[in-house]
């Protein structure tokens, strides 16, 4: 009689979660009935823990992935890796003593993929030097970015690439996001030359300024010259006087020799005289490490999947393969790295194309199933689940998802990676329920009907109708 009513009860239960999720079923299928005819789309929900498939329409399409391609990149680097793993600018010499202050030799910059790497930080490096008593160096400083490949634009590595959305380039090294800051201000007086200064200064930048203050209308034009070791803006036109300030930005050709000529400047600025003109080069064996900038891959991976950082993610990506191959960072290493990282964890990696880093490429191809397969592995790895976790932004929040979902149970409870490319929007991620368990979202549309904000509208009312199982 005890079996009998336990098998009643069992049979009310079963039906009541069959019910839910019949409910559930309809309400997500009425949510997609505002798809366009035509609209290529994948959508997978699961429960990583009961491992039960909660809905699915799609979950093999092969679709482009837009900025959900990061989370293969951070995915796998902090797995390979680990969240501590510190990337790094360091400084050497060939000099085995420097006791004596002067540097009988050279001093090298060599990047190993520290995008964050800054001025302040070249700053930094002079401040140790001369703690250590340094005042002379007989060489030169050499900039090195040698642990990457020198294809410094995706364009060169991703054949027919189509994205119209410029980065600088993607180097070892790295100061300022490769990039200079011009500003440029009106004189006093009507007929003047125009203000003009750079940040950073830089001793390598030539600027010639033709431009003047005027009484009309402004025209300002800067055009650029660049060779191996000289980089050159011309300034043209004209400047209305009492004008706003105008702000220019300008990518750096060639970030070792650019980066080797900022330390030389700040070195001499600092009182250290160096003897030799600044290149770009290769650091030599047996070297003595006098400072190191760094950054946790934690940290870099927050950095990135939070504000979908596009020129970061590359470096990244390239770091990666530096890693994994022991050699040199590039795309093929980097595509290697990742794929047998999938491989590995039994991925289903069958029709995917990871072309670079960020998902800016329309030939990235995935499947919202191997999404969620990647998010289900490193929900179930404790050593990398944290980290992973907290890099995603948080709907109502913070990041990408700092708009989305206020106001709604969804808010605070659900940590994703948006990703946006013209007639592509993906959101995918953890949902926590008010069940207290938790879900993995994978929602991806490829269209080329409909505003993106209906496809955004119809992600986040699926995410607020699951929030409350």
């Amino acid at each position: 009689m005890k079996r009998a009513y336990l098998f009643i009860l069992l049979l009310v239960f079963s039906g009541n979660l069959f019910s839910k999720n019949d409910d559930l079923q309809r309400k997500i299928e009425n949510i997609l009935k505002s798809v366009p005819s035509g609209t290529k789309y994948g959508v997978l929900i699961y429960n990583p823990v009961t491992k039960d498939t909660v809905y699915a329409r799609n979950e093999k399409e092969i679709i482009i992935p837009a900025s959900n391609e990061k989370l293969f990149t951070t995915g796998a680097a902090l797995a390979l890796m680990g969240g501590d793993y510190k990337i790094s600018t360091k400084l050497f010499t060939d000099d085995p003593d420097v006791s004596d202050g002067v540097i009988n030799g050279n001093l090298y910059l060599k990047g190993y993929g520290n995008s964050l790497f800054t001025d302040r930080d070249i700053d930094s490096l002079v401040y140790a030097l001369r703690s250590l008593g340094i005042h002379n160096v007989t060489g030169r400083v050499v900039g090195d970015d040698s642990y990457f490949d020198d294809i410094y634009h995706r364009k060169d590595w991703i054949i027919e690439e189509m994205s119209s959305v410029p980065l600088p380039p993607i180097s070892a090294i790295v100061v300022n996001r490769n990039k200079v800051q011009f500003s440029l201000s009106a004189s006093a007086k009507a007929g003047g030359i125009i203000n003009f200064s750079s940040e950073p200064y830089c001793s390598l930048i030539k600027v010639r300024v033709n431009a003047r203050t005027t009484k009309g209308r402004s025209n300002v034009s800067i055009s650029q010259h660049f060779t191996d070791d000289s980089y050159e803006f011309v300034v043209n036109g004209g400047l209305r006087r009492r004008s706003n300030m105008i702000w220019y930005s300008a990518e750096i050709a060639n970030p070792p020799l650019f980066a080797a000529y900022l330390l030389q400047d700040r070195l001499i600025r600092a009182g250290i005289t160096v003897m030799k003109h600044p290149s770009a080069g290769v650091t030599p064996p047996d070297v003595k490490e006098l400072g190191d900038r760094s950054v946790t891959l934690r940290n870099l991976a927050k950095v990135i999947n939070k504000p979908s950082d596009n020129f970061l993610a590359e470096c990244l990506f390239k770091t990666v393969g530096a890693y994994y191959s022991q050699e040199q960072g590039n795309s093929f290493y980097a595509t290697q790295a990742i794929t047998s990282y999938l491989n590995n964890n039994d991925i289903n990696n069958t029709g995917l194309s990871l072309v670079d880093g960020s998902g800016l490429s329309h030939y990235n191809q995935v499947t919202v199933s191997a999404i969620v397969q990647l998010l289900e592995k490193i929900y179930m790895d404790n050593k990398v689940y944290p980290d992973y976790f907290n890099s995603l932004s948080i709907a109502g929040v913070d990041g990408t998802l700092r708009g989305r979902m206020i106001g709604t149970d969804a808010e605070n409870n659900f940590h994703g990676k948006t990703g946006t490319l013209n007639g592509v929007i993906a959101l995918s991620g953890y949902l926590s329920l008010k069940s207290r368990q938790d879900l993995i979202v994978s929602i991806i549309f490829e269209f080329d009907r409909g505003n993106p904000h209906t496809y955004r509208y119809m992600q986040d009312r699926i995410i607020e109708t699951l929030v409350g199982l």
